[in-house]
């Protein structure tokens, strides 16, 4: 029917690679707002309708916000532009310093996504 489940030991040994990198740390540490699947509105500069944004993560400290998309699939050239996207949408909504990265979970890599 779908894809079959991931091994619980699977599971945990990604967690705790992961955990080893500095800066997955980073966006675990305590003292950030945190949201997790937060819709962002926005008006679709190509429609002019209401369109609806959901980042994996968003971790906002002072005027820093933090923008991590978690993937699952091999790395695509549209995760890069998806990711700017909610880059920019982060800067109309008045942080100005903001960060995006992408984490592929199953390959253990994070890529840090240049704004436009």
């Amino acid at each position: 029917i779908g894809e079959p489940a991931i091994p619980r030991e699977k599971v945990l040994r990604l967690v705790r690679t992961a955990f080893d990198d500095p800066l997955v740390r980073q966006w675990f540490r305590p003292g950030l707002t945190l949201m997790n699947e937060c819709n962002i509105l926005a008006t679709d500069p190509l429609t002019g309708s209401l369109a609806t944004y959901r980042p994996d993560r968003v971790m906002i400290d002072g005027r820093e916000a933090v923008v991590v998309d978690f993937k699952f699939a091999t790395p695509d050239a549209d995760h890069e532009k998806q990711v700017r996207d909610y880059m920019g949408l982060l800067r109309l909504m008045g942080y100005s310093e903001v960060r995006g990265f992408l984490w592929y979970v199953f390959r253990n890599e994070t890529v840090q996504v240049n704004p436009y």
